[in-house]
């Protein structure tokens, strides 16, 4: 089976991005960036920002994530299930073995040594988001669910313009990474039907935070079908580059449950580029 790539960053403490072939493709997260990651509900969103999180806080980076739709257990349960390798069931139902036991103990120590703060409210609003980001000096913000944001008096044609511009406020002239997670549910038409390019388009069309950001990644479950070993599903990321750099696609596979992601090995995907950057 794959393996997570080492916690290792760049001298110059960038965060990067995990999964080989992903940082192939896009090396560093920059400083005062914004990052979207958008996706229909279900299709594996926020399993990326969680990895992401984990991979970052585990070397070190002071990381922030923010979120609404699931509880903070929630969200620790996942973080448990990937760094002892057991899947969230198991923990929620402790159907667990003793080695099972023993590697949730170690996570569970190794977890709260990390610099990760995680803090959820029913509804976020941008006041909220700005003063929790100024509590610390993070390198890295997660903000999920990001169309959940209130932004009071705003019709609903402004609100993710005004969304952007609060969140690029927040990181201008910082050191700080910030990572917007958005649902991209069509509203009419079946998401199986849409090629990545539409998507893009629509993603830009409905979200000014698309177009704001430096980097934007699509995630979608490509083959809703167990690999071999019975533990994880295909996870597809289309890449834009909407500064600069190549437009493209990778795979990971998405493990137990959806607790984490790997890169999948050569023999399992041979992932085509798409051949022209796309702009959105």
């Amino acid at each position: 089976m794959p393996t997570a790539p080492p916690h290792t960053f760049p001298a110059e403490g960038r965060v990067r991005l995990p999964y080989t072939c992903l940082h192939t493709m896009t090396p560093f997260l920059e400083e005062g960036s914004i990052t979207t990651i958008a996706s229909p509900t279900g299709e594996g969103k926020t399993t990326f920002a969680l990895d992401l999180v984990r991979y970052a806080a585990a070397a070190g980076h002071r990381t922030l994530y923010l979120h609404s739709s699931q509880s903070e257990d929630g969200i620790r349960v996942r973080l448990l299930a990937a760094e002892a390798e057991v899947s969230n069931t198991q923990i929620r139902t402790n159907d667990l073995t003793q080695q099972d036991q023993e590697r949730l103990d170690q996570a569970r120590q190794t977890i709260d040594m990390w610099p990760l703060h995680l803090s959820h409210q029913s509804t976020w609003t941008l006041e909220d988001i700005k003063n929790e980001a100024e509590r610390n000096d993070y390198e890295l913000i997660v903000v999920d669910d990001t169309d959940q944001v209130r932004i009071p008096g705003a019709p609903l044609a402004e609100r993710f313009a005004r969304l952007s511009a609060g969140l690029r406020d927040i990181v201008a002239g910082e050191s700080t990474v910030l990572v917007a997670v958005a649902q991209l549910d069509p509203p009419t038409e079946h998401t199986g039907g849409f090629t990545a390019a539409e998507r893009l388009r629509q993603l830009g069309h409905r979200y000014a935070l698309a177009q704001d950001s430096e980097l934007v990644i699509l995630t979608s479950l490509d083959k809703v079908v167990p690999f071999r070993g019975g533990s994880g599903l295909r996870l597809s990321m289309q890449v834009a580059k909407n500064r600069q750099g190549a437009t493209g696609s990778v795979e990971v596979q998405a493990e137990m449950h959806f607790c984490r992601c790997v890169d999948l090995t050569e023999e399992e995907t041979d992932p085509d580029p798409w051949p022209e950057s796309l702009s959105i």
